[in-house]
């Protein structure tokens, strides 16, 4: 059993790995990453969608002066931990329980009930986008849907 999970650790450490080492030769090489990331299913992996969602973030998310608002950051951090633990699975195949074990990621940080609801949110922002975009099945995000917000008083962070 103890072989297993080391087996499962290790392989996740090469899966972030890899993703680290994709993104730094698809910004050497000027090729965005969501254009070589595709599942054998031919659905689009997370990183794809992450990418494509963030390309639209950065037009959108703006101030009257142009300058890009503090969501973005907010954005890039609420999607790190969905990257590294989900980055090559097939969007199709994200499911209301890998979005808590994000939220769970959350709350091992030590972050705040509040800030969790609001990273929660904006994980459900990008399905969303997906979704409308036709990237994203319709009923990913209605599963996503169902995991509720955490409730004052019976967190403990």
């Amino acid at each position: 059993m103890a072989d297993g999970a080391a087996v499962t650790k290790y392989q996740k450490r090469i899966q972030v790995y890899v993703s680290h080492y994709l993104e730094v030769v698809a910004m050497a090489i000027r090729i965005p990453i969501y254009r070589r990331q595709k599942c054998s299913n031919g659905d689009i992996a997370f990183v794809e969608l992450l990418a494509r969602f963030l390309s639209h973030a950065k037009k959108h998310y703006r101030h009257p002066n142009e300058s890009s608002t503090s969501e973005i950051k907010n954005f890039k951090l609420a999607l790190k931990p969905l990257k590294e633990l989900y980055g090559f699975l097939s969007v199709r195949d994200f499911s209301p329980l890998k979005l808590k074990g994000v939220r769970q990621q959350f709350i091992a940080k030590g972050l705040t009930r509040k800030s969790i609801n609001k990273m929660v949110g904006r994980i459900h922002t990008v399905f969303r986008w997906g979704t409308e975009n036709e990237l994203v099945p319709p009923d990913i995000i209605h599963g996503l849907q169902a995991v509720s917000g955490l409730q004052q008083g019976t967190y403990r962070g």
